[in-house]
């Protein structure tokens, strides 16, 4: 039986924004051309960067600066999102080529807001709202955007809290106590790149406190796996790092930490596209080795069927597939190129050798000021289909953290 005797945790909330770049992040030792880690710093170059320069600007105002730039919706930002006391803080702020996480982290800090994952949206960043969470001038509970945070490839990460862990075991009753050390952290997926896998544990390839003591712990056999991202427009994740050393009574700080993250990235896509959704497109095509049969709409125009055959696919491969089909990336629209909400509902039948189900359509909202007639049925449908995937290791460094 085990007892936990003592957890002492400190929150990371005064730590400086760091932007680390290709030069000052954390460098694994396996950087050769091809390695996880090399392939993550070459998608660097595809990140969303964003520049903000407001003075005694509305919130509102820079929100949508913000969104626009990041090549994102802006309608999180918009009245019905944003109460009238959040937007009517005023941010003075001069962000150049930030990440863009890290410019949106530090806006919302300046505007006492914090970005929240509401899960109501399938695009991108539009599952968002901005909560306000505290009033202007005054302090109430620990916010994540006060938190230090550094950037690097396709991933932000912000320092939650470093936690003592000490468990003692009863049987038998004098053993000595487990102790432990672990960091809770925010990752911040950049709203470019899309992500098949992401990490739940940060591996740590070095840790020390202010005078040089190594608090690394034992590497563990196997590396962490890198979970499948299943919630269609996610982008945040809480993470662990791997247990380090307890460190001593007298350890004010954690002067450096460095550490990766696995991740499977999306490297390239083949859209799926039919032009005509009136005429039949009943068939069979397959895209990326991935073999598949699309059926007509439906009269309404709400729904068509997809089938997916997995032909002899190993199971991570075929787990992959089907994310594939995330909802955020299958776009329909009218002949006036208004955008329908689509969601996928496939699941496996059989014997697990096929996906089935159907891709739904829902009109936008329609208010009668508009000069053209409400949406019905869409006419076009675009699948931004995955056919290339990466695995690839994201740097993350941390210097001078508060210890408990």
């Amino acid at each position: 039986m085990k007892v936990r005797v003592a957890v002492i945790v400190a929150l990371l909330m005064q730590g400086a924004l760091i932007a680390a770049d290709a030069d000052s992040a954390a460098k694994p030792a396996a950087s050769a051309a091809g390695s996880p880690a090399a392939k993550a710093a070459g998608l660097a170059a595809a990140l969303t960067l964003v520049s903000v320069h407001a003075h005694d600007t509305p919130t509102r105002d820079v929100l949508n600066v913000l969104l626009r730039d990041g090549g994102l919706p802006t309608a999180a930002a918009d009245k019905q999102h944003l109460s009238p006391a959040a937007g009517s803080v005023r941010v003075t702020c001069d962000l150049v080529d930030q990440p863009f996480m890290l410019a949106m982290k530090e806006v919302c800090r300046l505007a006492y807001l914090e970005p929240v994952y509401d899960g109501a949206e399938a695009r991108p960043l539009q599952r968002v709202q901005f909560a306000v969470r505290r009033a202007d001038k005054a302090t109430t509970r620990p916010s994540w955007v006060d938190a230090p945070a550094c950037s690097h490839g396709p991933i932000t990460f912000v320092a939650l809290d470093a936690t003592r862990i000490s468990d003692t075991n009863l049987d038998p009753p004098d053993a000595p106590p487990n102790r432990r050390l672990q960091l809770h952290l925010l990752a911040l997926a950049d709203p470019r790149v899309r992500l098949v896998r992401i990490g739940s544990t940060l591996e740590i390839d070095q840790a020390s406190d202010e005078r040089g003591l190594s608090l690394l712990g034992p590497k563990p056999g196997d590396r962490p796996a890198a979970d499948l991202v299943r919630d269609q427009g996610r982008w945040s994740w809480e993470i662990t790092t791997q247990p380090m050393l307890y460190p001593p009574a007298d350890s004010h700080t954690i002067a450096l930490l460095r550490g990766r993250l696995r991740a499977t990235v999306v490297t390239k896509v083949e859209k799926i596209a039919f032009d005509d959704l009136a005429r039949p497109i009943e068939g069979e095509r397959t895209v990326g080795g991935i073999r598949m049969r699309f059926g007509n709409v439906d009269g309404n125009g709400t729904r068509l069927a997809l089938t997916v055959y997995r032909d002899n696919l190993p199971d991570p491969q075929w787990d992959e597939v089907r994310v594939g089909f995330n909802s955020e990336f299958v776009h329909a629209t009218d002949a006036q190129g208004r955008e329908f909400a689509a969601s996928v509902q496939i699941n496996p039948i059989g014997r697990n050798d096929a996906y089935q189900g159907p891709i739904i359509f829902r009109p936008p909202r329609w208010t009668p000021k508009e000069k053209l007639p409400p949406p019905t049925r869409p006419t076009k449908l675009v699948i931004d289909f995955p056919t290339e995937v990466e695995d690839i290791d994201v740097p993350a460094e941390f210097k001078d953290l508060p210890l408990p």
